[in-house]
């Protein structure tokens, strides 16, 4: 085990994992036990945040939560727990995910805004080497942000060495394919158009890409 996240987590990780999907929470649910995270596991976002806000689940250093789910939800749920319980939320996704119309749109603003996005199924090989590094230095963001921008004793990301700056290497990025209709095409209209979210696409990182045809 990272002898530094060790010395970031002493008593290893606690996770809040929200998804319902059996198969994937079995699995995720034993790998991160093995690199040492203790896992909590609830089916939906709405009684993830009714249980986190009344105190009912506790103690949580990361919420790692399926995307498209907190994105159909109808609330803001990664704003809602940075902002009033200081707990980083990270989104994963299956790279085949397909989503159009307002299930993308929704989709997309959840992914721009996202911390990280991990793939599903769950890589062990991340896991082990970046998903501990960005929990840290975000609750230490998050910490420090609350605080007014003073640590008040607390170790910045700086001082645990943990670099923002390379988080993103890893993330997985989605594609928005904006299809319009031209003027002269049967059937549509100059303001119609149609959006679809595609995982697996390559492309500019922290960036989403439009292709308009």
């Amino acid at each position: 085990m990272d002898a530094e996240m060790v010395a970031m987590f002493p008593k290893g990780i606690r996770a809040l994992l929200i998804d319902d999907d059996t198969k994937f929470v079995k699995s995720a649910t034993m790998l991160l036990s093995v690199l040492n995270f203790d896992v909590v596991v609830c089916s939906t976002v709405t009684h993830a945040l009714k249980s986190l806000t009344s105190g009912d689940l506790t103690g949580f250093d990361v919420i790692l939560a399926h995307a498209a789910k907190a994105a159909a939800c109808g609330f803001d749920f990664r704003g809602i727990v940075e902002a009033d319980l200081l707990i980083p939320v990270i989104y994963f996704l299956p790279q085949d995910h397909h989503a159009t119309g307002d299930e993308a749109d929704e989709l997309l603003s959840t992914l721009h805004s996202g911390t990280y996005i991990m793939k599903k199924p769950l890589d062990i090989n991340k896991v082990r080497t970046h998903l501990w590094n960005v929990i840290a230095w975000h609750k230490c963001h998050l910490e420090t942000k609350a605080n007014g921008g003073s640590t008040s004793g607390k170790r910045t990301a700086n001082e645990a060495g943990l670099d923002a700056g390379g988080e993103d290497e890893d993330r997985v990025h989605y594609k928005a394919v904006r299809a319009r209709c031209g003027r002269k095409k049967k059937g549509c209209s100059e303001s119609s158009s149609s959006s679809a979210v595609t995982g697996g696409y390559p492309m500019a990182k922290g960036k989403q890409k439009y292709n308009e045809t």
